[in-house]
């Protein structure tokens, strides 16, 4: 009887685990991935001009050969990274030079580097002559060039 119960329970499951067994659940995982690439980015804001005036020379003033900056010129400068500034003094024909400030602070030479972010950059002038600058408006270009280094 008791070989009896045990085969009556073996055929029982192997009659469950058969119903049961035609519902197989499969599970699997992937990876996908995404890939993207930013762009280093560089732009220059709205620009403020700049203002110059002209001054004496110091020959007993006999007349006025130099124009100095008394307001610089400003322009907000927005990057994504680090970018080299390059100013390029205007195209005149006596002694001339534009200088920069970035943030306030005065840069030695034509190009500086700035980091990511918003940067304030100014540009002074300065244009000085042989001869006295003879009255009129003098309207002057200076260009900043950004290159990313």
């Amino acid at each position: 009887m008791m070989f009896n119960r045990t085969a009556s329970v073996f055929c029982l499951t192997m009659a469950f685990t058969g119903i049961f067994s035609n519902q197989v659940t499969l599970a699997e995982s992937v990876n996908i991935q995404f890939r993207g690439v930013v762009e280093p980015r560089a732009s220059f804001g709205m620009s403020t001009p700049g203002k110059m005036e002209s001054s004496f020379s110091d020959k007993a003033g006999k007349g006025k050969n130099e124009f100095t900056s008394i307001t610089p010129a400003k322009i907000n400068v927005q990057t994504s990274n680090p970018i080299t500034i390059t100013v390029s003094s205007p195209d005149i024909f006596d002694i001339h030079s534009a200088t920069l400030k970035v943030n306030s602070v005065q840069v030695l030479g034509n190009n500086v580097t700035l980091p990511a972010g918003k940067n304030t950059v100014e540009v002074d002038m300065l244009s000085k002559q042989n001869r006295v600058f003879a009255p009129g408006t003098y309207n002057y270009d200076v260009t900043l060039t950004m290159v990313s280094p």
